[in-house]
């Protein structure tokens, strides 16, 4: 009714004002649309910054360091035990010094490498395709390099319970880890018996294995019957060579922790495809063991393979059965 009153040049002026005040309003919703989608972009931009320090973290824990001499810790203890199982080094310490560096040199030098003491890209590559192990897969299929699952106990990782369990002596050391024992422990504990099953396999470089072999007397039975039930479960062919039992020595690479070898109670098998500090052999591939172990658990026995440091040639006795 009000407009009615007014001229047309006022109607017209007032339409125009009210087209120019909605035309406000809406500008006013929509800057407030935009305020509030950049306050949600805000938001979610916010919420991937607090992720991504986590995610950023996880890849630095399992990134790889270029290790030189002057270089310490767990990294290069890992590529430590690594040379030891190539046969370059004695003693896995930890600590990048001289004698590290000469074994890394002498290792690039035999791969066609740069020959400069400094394990970077090219030196982890190669050491990768040798069964030097960084990649973690959580598969548990029996193709995985986490096929077998551990047994339903522990290894014996300390030698105070070895001694608790085979008898405690006394014994001198060298700097390259072997030992000598005083006194008549050996006599009385370490006795020779028979495995048929070993008779005419490979000794690796040696004269083949007879079937006769020490061993300690309080596991005998339990040896004779591991391999009688791989016999009976048609698993034998898998054994390629034989390595031994009986070592007075330290475990590789360390100069003071005794090896279970030391009281008879360990064995070597393939050790040319499942060196120390390497992946073993997967299932399928020449030289896997993989298939034994669970037989071995069965009867007390434990597969390096399942050690933080891989030594997938090696079983020892765990429980006394």
């Amino acid at each position: 009714m009000l407009l009615a009153k007014k001229s047309n040049n006022e109607v017209v002026i007032t339409k125009t004002n009210s087209k120019i005040i909605a035309s406000k309003q809406q500008v006013k919703k929509e800057t407030s649309k935009t305020q509030d989608s950049k306050k949600i972009e805000s938001k979610q931009t916010s919420n991937l910054i607090k992720t991504e320090p986590s995610k950023i973290k996880n890849m630095d824990s399992i990134s790889l360091q270029v290790l030189r001499k002057g270089s310490e810790g767990a990294q290069v203890e890992q590529w430590q035990l690594f040379l030891v199982g190539q046969g370059l080094l004695k003693v896995a310490d930890g600590d990048f010094g001289q004698t590290t560096k000469e074994a890394t040199i002498q290792f690039q030098k035999l791969q066609g490498l740069l020959a400069d003491g400094v394990v970077g890209n090219s030196c982890y590559g190669k050491a990768m395709t040798l069964g030097f192990e960084v990649v973690q897969d959580n598969a548990n299929d029996k193709t995985s390099a986490y096929w077998p699952p551990k047994p339903n106990f522990e290894a014996v990782y300390n030698d105070e319970k070895r001694f608790e369990m085979f008898g405690k002596f006394e014994y001198t050391s060298d700097e390259q880890g072997n030992i000598i024992v005083i006194g008549n422990w050996k006599e009385e504990n370490i006795i020779t018996i028979d495995v048929p099953q070993l008779k005419g396999i490979d000794m690796y470089g040696k004269p083949k294995a007879t079937g006769s072999i020490y061993f300690h007397k309080k596991a005998a039975a339990q040896m004779q019957a591991l391999w009688a039930e791989w016999e009976k479960a048609g698993l034998l062919h898998l054994v390629k060579t034989w390595n031994g039992t009986y070592s007075p020595r330290c475990i590789r690479g360390s100069q003071t922790k005794l090896s279970n070898h030391a009281f008879g109670t360990a064995f070597d098998i393939n050790v040319k495809w499942n060196g120390l500090a390497k992946r073993p052999a997967l299932v399928g591939e020449e030289g896997s063991v993989r298939e034994l172990v669970e037989i071995a658990n069965k009867l007390g026995f434990y597969w390096g393979g399942h050690f933080s440091r891989k030594d997938g040639m090696h079983f020892e006795i765990a429980k006394l059965l």
